[in-house]
């Protein structure tokens, strides 16, 4: 089993690692931290919709709205309920 945390205050990042190694559960850090600044970040985020728009990326979609549809509907995870 994982399990993600995420954990912004070093002080509770601190006891996390005190109670996962007194209880023996390995711990690995993923440090992911925001690169640049709002401005930066947007102007990636607009360049990387205009990529998908230039690929035609969403051409097989004919109708947006059943799409959405769909990919919103319950589906059976496997789980007995």
């Amino acid at each position: 089993m994982e399990v993600t945390l995420s954990i912004k205050n070093r002080y509770q990042i601190k006891k996390l690692e005190e109670l996962a190694k007194k209880w023996g559960v390995p711990l690995s850090k993923n440090t992911c931290k925001k690169t640049g600044d709002t401005k930066t970040r947007q102007k990636r985020a607009w360049e990387a919709l205009r990529k998908l728009r230039d690929l035609n990326g969403f051409s097989d979609i004919k109708d947006p709205v059943e799409w959405q549809r769909q990919q919103r509907k319950d589906r059976n995870i496997g789980w007995d309920e």
